[in-house]
């Protein structure tokens, strides 16, 4: 065996590795299975804020805290009760451990295409905010808790956007021919579905609503996800490397 081939196949071997690190990667972003333990978090303190709805949706959502709705006589609206930081959930299914993840795969990935190295920047802001989103309640209380995890979470979302569409752009830009043109729209198009529906899920969720319907657009999202990560899998050859050449 020459020393060029020795090569080529070291680069498919790593290529493929990044591959499978960069799919688990994304399941890990997609299922969710929590657990919760015992109490963690400090009191949450109202002398530090007002008692807005809005209040318990973030604090519901990112930390499953348990709140009650009280009447406010004197506004005609429904205030908070109390918030009570009684558990601490724990994601078998860690978005940390699925972005470490994105990471290593990416690093490997990165000599096949330029917009793996983008992933590597926006799955690394993606778990800094990550991170700085689940130790916030140590650092700061009341309603500047409330409105700093906001506004983390949704630059923590933006940031797994482009973590996953680098992720989808550089498989697309590592498939050849245009043989594999409606395979390279597939994969997009199903992204942009899973995408939506992730969306929806994050919206609904945060809005507290239907439990039923969050679990039809979750289902959603998972088959539009598994859809276009079978497509990836069953070209992994040619996105890999591992077959140069087409036969049409």
């Amino acid at each position: 065996m020459s020393n060029d081939q020795q090569v080529l196949d070291s680069k498919v071997k790593r290529y493929q590795k990044g591959l499978v690190l960069s799919i688990l990667g994304i399941m890990f972003l997609l299922i969710h299975i929590n657990i919760t333990t015992g109490k963690v978090y400090p009191d949450y303190n109202f002398a530090l804020g007002d008692r807005t709805i809005i209040q318990k949706y973030t604090i519901s959502q990112q930390y499953g805290a348990n709140t009650t709705e009280i009447y406010n006589p004197e506004t005609g609206m429904m205030v908070i009760g109390d918030i009570d930081f009684k558990g601490f959930r724990i994601d078998l299914f860690h978005d940390l451990v699925g972005l470490v993840l994105l990471i290593l795969g990416f690093s490997l990935l990165k000599e096949r295409n330029p917009l793996f190295r983008l992933g590597i920047i926006s799955a690394g802001f993606a778990f800094l905010l990550q991170t700085a989103l689940i130790l916030m309640p140590f650092f700061v209380n009341g309603i500047k808790l409330t409105t700093v995890a906001f506004f983390l979470s949704v630059a923590t979302c933006v940031a797994k956007i482009l973590t996953t569409y680098s992720f989808v752009s550089g498989i697309c830009a590592c498939i050849p021919g245009t043989i594999f043109q409606n395979d390279r729209k597939s994969i997009l198009l199903f992204w942009f579905g899973s995408f939506v529906t992730w969306a929806v899920v994050s919206i609904i969720t945060w809005l507290m609503l239907n439990p039923f319907l969050i679990g039809i657009y979750y289902a959603l999202q998972i088959l539009s996800t598994a859809i276009y990560l079978a497509r990836i899998i069953y070209l992994r050859n040619y996105i890999t490397g591992q077959v140069t050449s087409i036969i049409s």
